[in-house]
C-alpha cells in the first residue's frame, strides 16, 4: 500500500457494469480487441464487484498475458481462487484497512453480517436494521426497547450505522430501499469471520444444497445462513448453543421442521423460514427462550401457532405476513417488547388490534379492506407511533378526520409513506389540531392517481421538523402547497425541508404561488416529467443553501424568472438529468 495515492484509497465506490468494463479495458489496452480475449474480459470484470482500485491492480497483470488466450483464461481461473492473482494481495490488506478504521466494533459486526446474504443480492434496509437491533449489535438496543423515544434513538443509530459503512463504500446502497455486498468485500468479510473466536459463520447461500452441513458445522457457527438453497429436511437434534442467527428463508423444498430441532438453540435471536412450506412449528420452539425476531411471512401452507410462541418471553419481532395464521390468534399472547405490527391482505377493523397499536412504533396496513381511513383504526391508540406505511388499500380516501378529534395526534410519528392508495384524496380532512405531526421528518406520496391536496388547513404550520418531501406519480396534484388552503403563510414554514423530490406529476404548476417562503434548509430539489412547472418559488436572497436542482434540460430551458439576475444565482447548482437515466431516489 506504500505506493497508493491518497486519492487511490478513497476511491473504492463500485462502478457500473458498463464503467468498470471501460476501466479494465483502458487499463488493458488493445489486446483486449484480439478474437477471444474480450469474452474472457467481460468474466473477468465480474469478479471485481465493480471496485476501480481492484480494476486498476487486476489489469496490470493481465495486460501482461497481451493476446494469449489461454494465458488470459488460466488467469481468470486463479483470479476466481485468489491465487498467484498479482495486486490481489494489496487490494485485500487496502480493504481490510477500511474494515479496521471502522471506530466502532458495532459497525464492525454489522458489516460482517451482511456476508450472511449472497454476493450483490438486495437486503431490504427496514429488516436488517431490525436484524442487526434485534442481535445486540446496535448500543443499547436492548436496554431501549420499551421507551418510545429511546427506540427512535436505536432505530437512528441503526440509520447512521449504514450510512458509515455506504460511505467507505463498504456496503452498497440498491434499488428498493435496499443495499447489497459485492463479491470482493463478501468474501473479505467471510474470511475475517472465520479468523473471530465468537463470529464463526456458516454461510452457504444460493449454493444449490439439497442437504444441510454436517452436525460438527453447526455446532461450530454462531451464525448460519442457507437461504435460497434446495433442503428437503433437517437435522433431527444439533449442538447449537451458541447460534445467534439462523437463515433459512426461501428453502421451497423444505416441508417440515423436526420435532426437537431448535431444542438446544437457547441462545438464538433471529430465525427466519419465510417462503418455506412448512406447515406447523415443533413443540422444541419453546427452547428459544432469547428469540427476538421470527419470520414467518410467505409461509402460506403454515395455518397456526403452537401454544409454545407464548414461552418466546423477548419476541419483538412476528411477521406472518402471506401465511394462513390469523391476526387473533398471532397478538393474542403479550408481547413483553412488541414494537412493530404489519396487517397484509386483512378486512375490516377488529378491536383486537387496538390492543397492539397501542405499543406500535412501526405500523404497516397494506392491501387491507373495509378501512376509508386511517383514523378508523382508533387515533386515540396511535401515541407511540414513529413509523407508518400505506400501500395498496383502495378503500381509503383519507389518512385522518380530525372533524371528530378534539387534540393534537401523531405528535410522535416520525415518517408517513403512503403508496399506490388509488382512492386517497387527501391527506388530513378536518381542523388540525396544534401539536399534531410536530415531529414528521419524512413524507413519501408515491401513486395516489386521486390525490389532490397534501397540505390543507393549514397543517403545514405543524410541520416544523419536516425534512424529506417525496412526491411521485400523483397525476392530480396542481400545487404542492395549496394558496387556498394555506392563506397567510408564514415564510418561515417549513423551516427544516432539505430535500424536495417531485417526479411524474403532469399538472404541477406551483409549489408554492409565489417566492416568499424562506426555505431555510433546503439544499437538494429534484424535479422530473413535471412539464408544467414553469416557475420556482425562489428569489435573490431565498434558499441559501440551495446546492444543486436536477431535472430535465429542456424543463430547464423553459422555466420563467422574474429577474435575470435569480437565473444567473440558480445557473451554477442545476444538474442536467441524463435522457437515459433511471428516475430519481433518495
Amino acid at each position: 500500500m506504500k505506493d497508493m495515492e491518497a486519492d487511490e484509497l478513497i476511491n473504492v465506490k463500485p462502478l457500473s457494469d458498463h464503467e468498470a468494463f471501460n476501466l479494465f479495458k483502458e487499463k488493458v489496452g488493445r489486446s483486449i480487441h484480439f478474437p477471444g480475449i474480450k469474452a474472457v474480459a467481460e468474466l473477468v470484470v465480474g469478479e471485481f464487484g465493480g471496485l476501480p482500485l481492484l480494476i486498476d491492480r487486476v489489469a496490470r497483470t493481465f495486460r501482461k498475458k497481451e493476446r494469449n488466450v489461454s494465458l488470459w483464461r488460466d488467469a481468470l481461473n486463479n483470479l476466481r481462487r485468489w491465487e498467484n492473482t498479482q495486486g490481489m494481495d494489496e487490494v485485500l490488506e487496502f480493504l481490510r484497512f477500511c474494515y479496521d478504521n471502522l471506530d466502532s466494533d458495532a459497525k464492525k459486526v454489522c458489516f460482517l453480517y451482511g456476508a450472511l446474504y449472497p454476493e450483490e443480492y438486495d437486503i431490504y434496509i427496514d429488516y436488517l436494521l431490525e436484524c442487526w437491533r434485534v442481535e445486540g449489535f446496535i448500543p443499547d438496543a436492548d436496554e431501549s426497547i420499551h421507551d418510545k423515544n429511546a427506540f427512535r434513538d436505536v432505530r437512528d443509530k441503526g440509520h447512521a450505522i449504514l450510512d458509515d459503512l455506504i460511505n467507505v463504500s463498504l456496503l452498497e446502497s440498491s434499488e428498493k430501499k435496499c443495499v447489497k455486498m459485492n463479491k470482493v468485500l463478501r468474501d473479505m468479510a467471510l474470511k475475517i469471520s472465520s479468523q473471530i473466536g465468537d463470529s464463526k459463520f456458516l454461510a452457504k447461500p444460493c449454493e444449490g444444497l439439497e442437504e444441510p452441513p454436517n452436525h460438527e458445522e453447526w455446532k461450530q457457527a454462531s451464525r448460519i445462513s442457507l437461504m435460497d438453497n434446495e433442503l428437503c429436511s433437517l437435522p433431527e437434534a444439533l449442538e447449537c448453543s451458541d447460534l445467534l442467527t439462523l437463515l433459512l428463508q426461501r428453502n421451497k423444498n423444505l416441508c417440515a421442521i423436526p420435532e426437537f430441532f431448535f431444542k438446544s438453540m437457547c441462545n438464538l435471536r433471529v430465525l427466519d423460514l419465510h417462503d418455506t412450506s412448512i406447515e406447523s412449528l415443533p413443540s422444541s420452539l419453546s427452547a428459544l427462550i432469547s428469540l427476538k425476531g421470527l419470520y414467518l411471512n410467505s409461509c402460506s401452507n403454515l395455518a397456526e401457532l403452537p401454544t409454545q410462541i407464548e414461552e418466546l418471553v423477548q419476541l419483538e419481532v412476528l411477521d406472518i405476513r402471506g401465511t394462513k395464521i390469523s391476526l387473533v390468534q398471532a397478538i393474542s399472547f403479550d408481547y413483553p417488547s412488541y414494537n412493530r405490527l404489519t396487517l397484509v391482505n386483512s378486512e375490516g377493523v377488529n378491536p383486537v388490534i387496538s390492543k397492539v397499536l397501542m405499543e406500535t412504533h412501526a405500523f404497516a396496513l397494506i392491501n387491507h379492506k373495509g378501512a376509508s381511513r386511517l383514523s378508523d383504526f382508533g387515533i386515540e391508540n396511535m401515541d407511540n407511533m414513529l413509523v407508518c406505511l400505506i400501500e395498496r388499500c383502495d378503500e381509503i380516501k383519507t389518512i385522518i378526520n380530525g372533524d371528530v378529534i378534539t387534540k393534537g395526534v401523531l405528535e410522535c410519528l416520525e415518517e408517513l409513506s403512503i403508496n399506490n392508495v388509488l382512492k386517497l384524496e387527501i391527506i388530513w380532512e378536518g381542523p388540525v389540531h396544534p401539536g399534531s405531526l410536530t415531529q414528521l421528518t419524512t413524507l413519501t406520496l408515491t401513486k395516489c392517481p386521486e390525490l389532490k391536496k397534501i397540505f390543507s388547513n393549514g397543517m403545514i404550520q405543524q410541520l416544523l421538523e419536516l425534512q424529506h418531501l417525496r412526491i411521485e406519480e400523483c397525476h392530480q396534484i396542481e400545487e404542492i402547497i395549496m394558496e387556498s388552503e394555506n392563506i397567510g403563510l408564514e415564510p418561515s414554514s417549513l423551516p427544516r425541508l432539505k430535500t424536495l423530490v417531485l417526479l411524474d406529476l403532469p399538472k404541477l404548476r406551483s409549489i408554492w404561488v409565489n417566492d416568499s417562503l424562506e426555505w431555510p434548509s433546503l439544499q437538494s430539489i429534484k424535479i422530473s416529467m413535471s412539464d408544467r412547472l414553469k416557475r420556482l418559488p425562489f428569489n435573490m436572497v431565498n434558499g441559501t443553501k440551495l446546492r444543486f436542482i436536477e431535472g430535465q434540460q429542456t424543463w430547464w430551458e423553459e422555466l420563467e424568472w422574474e429577474d435575470d439576475a435569480v437565473t444567473q444565482r440558480l445557473q451554477p447548482v442545476f444538474r442536467p438529468q441524463l435522457a437515459h437515466a433511471f428516475p430519481f431516489s433518495v
